[in-house]
């Protein structure tokens, strides 16, 4: 009775197992529709998922893939999510070449975000060629443009020149065009860079027309800024106050506004119109001690210093710089304890993986065991029956064989009573026929008698 209770219990977590992967399935499909436009309501739902090392190969390459898609659409952090290449590697195993090509994309994202600039150029390469094979251009454009910001980032700018025009070509193929005035941008920064403003303002002109026309104030803000910033390293102050001002009027994001008034603090800085520089550093450093942002923190305490000893107040200069030697130090012990939490993540990681083997371990277990038993429970019925069929054969041969035996029987002792009853009948005619002899005989003699006496 015991190995009957287990065996039923074994068959309910299976069937328990199989409607956990049909739900899982059902949930990885309805993240993949809603990502790419709700990806902090994608991301809750992976997060439903409680251990999702237990999901089957295809399930887990699914999860991957699109946690770390939900993250990179949230601006999270995806240095650490490296298993991506686990999923690449899978969905080309597969044959399912698009998603292969997503995860290489991915891939390409995370090794770039560590600087690891060999094996992000690879996955990427790797992912533009599988994007070619399925003619999936949006996604051709995005690795291409990774490509060239990834080339941009090591100021190998012809490199990045070449990978964004092919990745606006994939945009406006595709009707992505927010990602081509981005890539525009970047293509004018370039050559900013190179030192042809030129062929910078060209590209910042054809950015910001096209954003204008596709009423997107939020990137004309982003062309103006660096189109400022590219005149400012000209010595055109004038001119690029201008760009900022008018970047200002447009309707923008907070952020935009604060990358906009630090570029003209440092416009004032270069023009020596200390007041002005100072209002904007002043605004900007209260902005940043509020949202205890220690990196830019650091970068206003670092240009007040520098106001100040223009200004010839020493003190209040040495006082600004020594909070930038603070914020540094906060900065190098931030950086430390990020190395040692990531150190204790990965081990920690690592710890759970091994016990997730373990308990995969256990349930295979138990199925192998399940199915064994069940295997031989097979058998054993099989064995029965065969048995039980064998017996009912022999049985219904032995009852023929006693039908016969009767029937032959019967037939012998009717012949033997229908013998008897001929012979019987044989005898009594014999009798009857004496019977009738003697009668004759005797009616014969008295017959005789009467003559003789009727003679006399």
């Amino acid at each position: 009775m015991k190995h009957f209770s287990f065996i039923f219990l074994v068959a309910v977590a299976i069937m328990s197992c199989n409607r956990d992967a049909e739900r899982y399935d059902r949930l990885l499909k309805s993240v993949a529709n809603i990502v790419e436009f709700y990806p902090d309501t994608a991301l809750l739902l992976l997060d439903s998922i409680a251990n999702p090392y237990l999901l089957n190969e295809r399930c887990y390459a699914l999860y991957l893939l699109r946690s770390v898609q939900a993250k990179d659409k949230t601006d999270k952090n995806i240095s650490q999510d490296t298993a991506i290449v686990q999923a690449k590697n899978y969905f080309y195993k597969t044959g399912e070449i698009s998603l292969s090509a997503l995860a290489g994309y991915y891939a390409g994202c995370i090794y770039k975000v560590r600087n690891e600039y060999d094996l992000a150029i690879q996955y990427l390469l790797e992912a533009n060629e599988m994007a070619t094979q399925t003619n999936d251009n949006a996604l051709k454009g995005l690795i291409l443009y990774k490509m060239g910001e990834l080339n941009y980032d090591y100021r190998l700018f012809d490199e990045t020149i070449t990978y964004s025009k092919q990745a606006i070509d994939c945009f406006l193929n595709t009707g992505k065009h927010h990602n081509a005035i981005v890539a525009w941008n970047i293509i004018a920064n370039c050559f900013s860079l190179k030192d042809t403003p030129d062929s910078a303002f060209f590209y910042y002109s054809k950015a910001f027309d096209f954003a204008g026309f596709r009423h997107d104030t939020d990137e004309q803000k982003w062309v103006l800024n660096n189109e400022g910033v590219t005149l400012r390293e000209m010595g055109k102050t004038a001119k690029a106050k201008a760009c900022f001002f008018k970047a200002l009027k447009l309707d923008a994001d907070s952020s935009a506004h604060i990358v906009i008034y630090l570029n003209l603090a440092k416009v004032y800085e270069t023009e020596n119109k200390l007041d002005s520089a100072f209002f904007y550093a002043k605004y900007l450093l209260n902005i940043f001690r509020e949202t205890k942002n220690t990196e830019r923190l650091a970068s206003m305490n670092l240009m007040l210093s520098r106001l100040e000893e223009k200004s010839v107040n020493y003190r209040n200069a040495l006082e600004y710089h020594r909070e930038y030697a603070e914020n540094l130090i906060t900065i190098m012990n931030k950086t430390r304890n990020f190395a040692i939490v990531d150190i204790q993540r990965k081990f920690q990681t690592e710890q759970l993986q091994n016990a997730n083997k373990q308990l995969i371990i256990q349930q295979l277990t138990i199925t192998i065991i399940a199915v064994s038993i069940t295997f031989l429970l097979g058998i054993v019925l099989f064995l029965l029956y065969r048995k039980n069929k064998t017996e009912q054969d022999l049985t219904k041969d032995k009852l023929l064989q006693l039908n016969k035996l009767l029937n032959d029987t019967a037939s012998s002792s009717e012949k033997r009573e229908n013998e008897f009853k001929a012979i019987l009948l044989r005898k009594l005619d014999s009798q009857l026929k004496l019977m009738k002899l003697d009668l004759f005989e005797n009616e014969f003699a008295n017959n005789r008698e009467k003559i003789k006496f009727s003679s006399k």
